[in-house]
């Protein structure tokens, strides 16, 4: 018998299905102490910090999976696509911080936004250190300049989101 990331498809394979179970039962544990919470059923400090925990891992699951399965992607080809594999890392971990930004907005929570600048940074530190040094010096230089414009972008956006979404918090506050 096979082991690693070769001997199974992606998506189709064990590793990928339990930690879409795991998930799942995060997701409907949440769920449950959403409805008791909302019935007043419960309300105690462990409650709220078992869903804190339950929020923080089904984001590293995600982010788990979704590395995994890119490894397992490119390791069936040959060593030439090491580059690529670099590359399409980067680019889901950037992608994946970039969705947990937009969901700490969206749920108003500020410990997704840090995990997703924190995941942001990881991803372009990658980039600046392992992603770029296999090229010329041209391109090199080009992408240093798409990744400028890309963090100012972020930034400006940034700061645009969160000054509107404290303006809306201290209207409904009043």
């Amino acid at each position: 018998m096979v082991y690693g990331p070769t001997a199974w498809p992606p998506i189709v394979n064990p590793q990928f299905l339990v930690g879409a179970a795991l998930a799942l039962c995060l997701l409907v544990a949440l769920r449950v102490s959403r409805v008791l919470h909302d019935r007043r059923l419960t309300d105690s400090d462990f409650v709220r910090e078992a869903r804190i925990f339950a929020h923080a891992a089904i984001a590293a699951i995600g982010l788990w999976l979704g590395t995994l399965e890119i490894d397992r992607l490119f390791d069936a080809a040959a060593s030439d696509a090491a580059m690529a594999r670099q590359t399409a890392l980067s680019a889901f971990w950037a992608a994946y911080g970039v969705l947990l930004v937009a969901a700490g907005f969206l749920r108003a929570a500020p410990a997704y936004r840090a995990a997703g600048l924190a995941l942001l940074s990881v991803a372009l530190g990658k980039v600046l250190l392992v992603d770029l040094s296999e090229l010329a010096y041209v391109y090199r230089a080009l992408s240093l300049l798409a990744v400028g414009l890309l963090l100012v972008g972020t930034s400006l956006a940034y700061s645009r989101l969160s000054s509107s979404f404290a303006r809306r918090a201290t209207v409904r506050r009043r």
